[in-house]
């Protein structure tokens, strides 16, 4: 490996695969953020088309991954319970993992509150840190 690809697996982009694809076999990119509802096959096939493997990540704040499964928001699965949270959390990286993606950034542990009118949505877990 080249001092130009070393350092290119410390950059992850965050844009659509397609619009980097050279970038990525080149080895000018170590990996991708990948959006929701991302094509599989092809991410899979991108992953794998240089020798050292594409790093894949993607956020599952409120379970939109691929489009083949989907969760609820964290503040709809924290109703069911710490036990609920846990299978939850788990049931959403083993989907991520089955699909090659290998680092999540999400669920996200957030305190919902209120600042100037704008909620956090339902992202968060709850309103307290005892809940989150």
């Amino acid at each position: 490996m080249d001092i130009k690809e070393k350092l290119g697996q410390l950059l992850i982009s965050r844009t659509r695969a397609k619009d980097i694809e050279k970038s990525v076999r080149d080895g000018i990119v170590g990996g991708i953020y990948v959006m929701p509802n991302f094509d599989i096959e092809y991410v899979k096939e991108l992953k794998y088309s240089r020798k050292t493997p594409l790093f894949i990540a993607a956020d599952l704040e409120c379970g939109e991954l691929s489009g083949d499964a989907s969760w609820p928001c964290a503040m709809a699965a924290a109703q069911s319970g710490k036990d609920g949270v846990y299978k939850w959390a788990k049931a959403q990286a083993a989907h991520a993992r089955s699909v090659g993606v290998d680092s999540v950034f999400g669920p996200v542990f957030d305190i919902a509150f209120t600042l100037n009118g704008i909620a956090t949505g339902y992202r968060p877990l709850g309103e307290t840190p005892e809940i989150c």
